[in-house]
């Protein structure tokens, strides 16, 4: 080995916390895992396109601070099962912790296959649920995914890893912003090139920069130091 070189040693993700098995392949539709978090990372997996949507989403929100994929099953009671018959068991998708520790599941589902006996088999989920595992249950959707958050989501995903150098040079450049600028102003102004846009996606992400969630991140993208509001 030079001497003098950076090394960087790699530790594996803490696996997923899953209860129930997610298929390692399907023949009709995706399935797969991420990584997110800080640190090595909390693996994460997912049974779908959707629920990789609905994750990424998620994730990525500033008031969530968790997301966990197939909680432990949950025995629910429908008014029409037979005599005798044992409550059906359903597995909810994901449970997403908020700041405020509020704890949300979710039911992830193609709008096609929601029909009136799937939302109430959703409402039974919900009553059974509330209180153990989730303190309260919602349906998701291709309707629900807002296609700028998932951009946005996906764009901080890609560039999450830390740049230790660039990371530095923006902390000092941020307590000297004195008025809410574009993202290009502060890559011209830190020198730090194509570094400077992925650190500055990282501070977004850790909310040391705050910038209008309603519009696609790109270099035009108006941002603000968090803890002075939106400056003028």
């Amino acid at each position: 080995m030079l001497e003098g070189m950076n090394t960087y040693q790699w530790a594996a993700p803490a696996r997923s916390r899953a209860k129930r098995a997610i298929p390692r392949k399907a023949d009709r539709h995706a399935v797969g895992q991420l990584v997110f978090g800080p640190g090595n990372g909390q693996c994460l997996g997912y049974a779908s396109h959707l629920e990789y949507k609905v994750a990424i989403c998620a994730i990525y929100r500033p008031d969530v601070i968790d997301v966990e994929e197939q909680l432990e099953g949950v025995r629910y009671f429908l008014p029409s099962l037979p005599v005798g018959k044992q409550n059906p068991l359903h597995y909810i998708d994901f449970r997403v912790t908020k700041r405020g520790g509020h704890r949300v599941g979710l039911i992830v589902k193609p709008s096609c296959r929601v029909t009136p006996e799937f939302r109430a088999q959703v409402r039974a989920v919900a009553v059974a649920a509330r209180g153990k595992l989730v303190d309260s249950v919602c349906l998701v959707t291709e309707e629900n995914i807002n296609r700028i958050e998932l951009a946005n989501a996906e764009f901080m995903h890609e560039v999450r890893f830390p740049d230790p150098e660039s990371d530095a040079v923006l902390a000092s450049f941020l307590p000297t912003m004195m008025e809410a600028c574009r993202i290009s102003d502060i890559v011209r102004q830190t020198g730090l090139g194509d570094r400077g846009f992925a650190a500055v996606l990282r501070a977004l992400t850790q909310q040391a920069l705050q910038f209008d969630r309603r519009q696609r991140i790109t270099f035009d993208t108006v941002v603000w130091p968090a803890e002075r509001g939106q400056v003028q």
